[in-house]
């Protein structure tokens, strides 16, 4: 997902900095905004889906840390590992994705002054 946005992200600013799309001609900006409108709304759902499954994790391990300090069992230790080791990456790819988006909205901004 982050390669489909840098992609696009470049793409626009290819053809921002330019002023030719990517046949090399004079780009139509309204097509250009809408379809990077299109491209945001995607995103954002995307963003939607792995804030949800960042916070279960999040809330797993939470919650597996608990239990494990309530319980004092060495197992339940091991499972507080796999949830951290799971939530590291979730947190690193949303927060990369979350700042991706917030440069498209920048995007779009520069896209609705041509």
């Amino acid at each position: 997902m982050l390669k489909y946005l840098k992609a696009h992200e470049s793409y626009v600013l290819q053809t921002l900095e330019t002023g030719l799309d990517a046949n090399g001609n004079q780009p139509d900006w309204e097509s250009l905004r809408e379809f990077h409108k299109t491209q945001i709304e995607f995103l954002q759902h995307e963003r939607l889906v792995h804030l949800l499954v960042t916070l279960a994790i999040g809330l797993f391990f939470l919650i597996s840390v608990f239990f494990s300090i309530s319980l004092a069992r060495i197992e339940l230790f091991l499972l507080d590992a796999l949830f951290f080791v799971l939530l590291v990456p979730y947190l690193i790819h949303y927060y990369q994705l979350e700042n991706g988006i917030q440069r498209l909205y920048l995007l779009f901004n520069r896209l609705n002054r041509k």
